[in-house]
């Protein structure tokens, strides 16, 4: 738990959604990083309405063994609706499951669990080949019929 304290503390959040099974775990979670944040159960969250507040960063703790269609239907609702950067803790079985979802492993951890990262402004980063050096041609403007 503390690998992923630390990552989500060097992010810099205001405010934090937390959301998993384990209430007591849950809790810890929240006074161990100190800032605004809100534990809720999988449950809970299942029933709040859609984007009905935007947090910073959400943070998912669910079962180490494997994830249900439920894990990962609120792990795509953080990720798409509810929070700027999202992360996952789980154990490295996981490992292409988060890789499916656009997560991305932002600590070695332990060989029990895994700290997963999607942040929506890094997910896909620009090619260099994208720019109008090649494909506009600005100096060939006028000149030629396209």
């Amino acid at each position: 738990m503390s690998a992923c304290v630390d990552v989500v503390k060097q992010s810099k959040p205001r405010t934090i959604l937390a959301v998993g099974e384990d209430a007591e775990l849950l809790s810890r979670f929240v006074a161990a990083v100190g800032l605004e944040a809100e534990a809720v159960s999988r449950d809970d969250y299942k029933g709040r309405p859609a984007a009905s507040k935007r947090y910073d960063v959400g943070v998912a703790w669910f079962s180490p063994a494997s994830l249900s269609d439920e894990d990962l239907h609120c792990i795509a609702r953080m990720r798409d609706l509810d929070c700027r950067r999202v992360y996952v803790v789980a154990s490295s079985a996981l490992h292409s499951q988060l890789l499916a979802l656009g997560f991305r492993p932002c600590d070695d951890g332990d060989a029990d669990e895994t700290c997963y990262e999607f942040d929506i402004a890094e997910y896909k980063r620009r090619p260099e080949w994208l720019n109008s050096k090649y494909w506009a041609h600005p100096e060939r403007w006028g000149k030629d019929r396209w």
